[in-house]
């Protein structure tokens, strides 16, 4: 119902309608743009979910043999990995299908791999007073640690990836004049690491000798595994194991056969002992938690050179017993080139010989060796095995 209005002159009565007017119109354009940018929301978001759904469509890969056999190359060519409105929307975005393509496959063949992963890169050079040019480079990280089914890789791939990025703003920051405009392809190189049949003894690395942490008792047959259980089993009662606890002869008075159940029905664990065997030792005897740590070392420059090291976890217990005795374990690796590896394996030449050459392996490329020979040994002391670490390179404390 109107109010009265008989007191309110014809000017007043123009004035409260023209405000009228106006508030009615900016309230009618407040929506309006407010039901534009709703829209349009859903046109971006549209827009957006059909570019991934295209773009992995178009994700195509190719393969090829790379360092002259020794490995595999994947080869990932996919348009527009990164839109320059939508950062959220970027590589990592890809990594899953990429891992089922690409490793999930590779673990189907082999149980341990070494990778590298090569970023091709679109980057714009603008030139005053003439067209921008085009330029292509790629960048790449060292080659992986091995990697295990264990491995969690995609967040491998992340941590690869972030290091690129990193090094994509530095090379934009630093002068270069080049602009990123985004991946033109990610090449993925895997090579077979593999331990060879039988296993003998390996010295234990400068490194992790110093830390004095571990006991590598050096047995000439291929149980190491078991030489390595028998001093975590008695070395807490067993006074002679105080004392030069590496000889084997200490372990003598031990039948191995009967100090562990080795075998359930037709299943029996074979030497020498494998990872994918670890569980079912456990199972057998469920008095014991088993951790393994691959260990790796490289020196780094000439005279006073530096050491470069690596622990990862192999095998991560699955004994669900409150009461079992953790064992931690190390495999120490012999690393030969491939040619060396190969020579052995033909017979051309001995595992002593094998060995004696392995100082050409600072020489090669991280993604052309071969694992010669494994051994297992003892970590008696798992903070000092980590404790040098923690500065300078990756954690994989579990």
């Amino acid at each position: 119902m109107l109010g009265d209005i008989s007191g309110y002159t014809d000017e007043e009565l123009n004035e409260t309608l023209r405000l009228f007017q106006e508030e009615k119109e900016r309230r009618k354009k407040e929506f309006t743009e407010k039901m534009k940018k709703k829209v349009a929301k859903k046109k971006i978001d549209s827009a957006v979910k059909n570019y991934v759904k295209e773009s992995y469509k178009e994700m195509q890969v190719e393969t090829r043999r790379a360092l002259g056999g020794a490995a595999k190359e994947y080869i990932f060519n996919i348009k527009n990995w990164k839109l320059p409105t939508r950062t959220d929307l970027n590589l990592p975005r890809m990594f899953p299908r990429i891992k089922r393509m690409c490793f999930d496959k590779e673990f189907e063949k082999k149980q341990r791999l070494r990778i590298m992963i090569t970023y091709h890169c679109k980057y714009k050079e603008q030139k005053q007073g003439g067209l921008p040019k085009i330029i292509d480079v790629y960048h790449s990280n060292k080659a992986s640690p091995p990697i295990t089914q264990g491995t969690d890789i995609l967040q491998y791939m992340i941590d690869d990836g972030l290091a690129i990025d990193n090094r994509i703003s530095e090379f934009e920051g630093r002068g270069s004049g080049l602009i990123f405009i985004g991946y033109q392809s990610l090449i993925i190189q895997v090579a077979r690491n593999q331990p060879a049949a039988g296993s003998a003894f390996v010295k234990t690395p400068a490194g992790l000798s110093n830390q004095k942490c571990s006991i590598n008792i050096q047995n000439k047959d291929d149980r190491c595994f078991a030489y390595a259980m028998l001093y975590a089993k008695y070395h807490t009662t067993d006074n002679s194991l105080s004392d030069h606890p590496e000889r084997p002869s200490k372990y003598s008075k031990y039948n191995i056969e009967n100090e562990f159940k080795w075998s359930e029905g037709n299943r029996k664990i074979e030497f020498p002992m494998k990872i994918k065997d670890m569980a079912f030792f456990e199972k057998l005897n469920p008095e014991y938690a088993l951790y393994v740590y691959g260990y790796e070392e490289k020196k780094k420059g000439g005279k006073g050179e530096k050491i470069s090291k690596s622990v990862y976890p192999l095998y991560i217990s699955e004994n669900k017993n409150i009461g079992a005795k953790k064992v931690h374990m190390a495999l120490l690796e012999q690393v030969v080139s491939e040619d060396i590896y190969n020579d052995y394996i033909s017979g051309t030449i001995s595992l002593d010989r094998a060995i004696e050459l392995t100082d050409k392996f600072g020489e090669i490329n991280d993604m052309t060796t071969a694992v010669l020979n494994t051994h297992y040994i003892y970590i008696k002391d798992l903070d000092t095995l980590f404790k040098q670490h923690e500065k300078k390179n990756k954690q994989y404390h579990c």
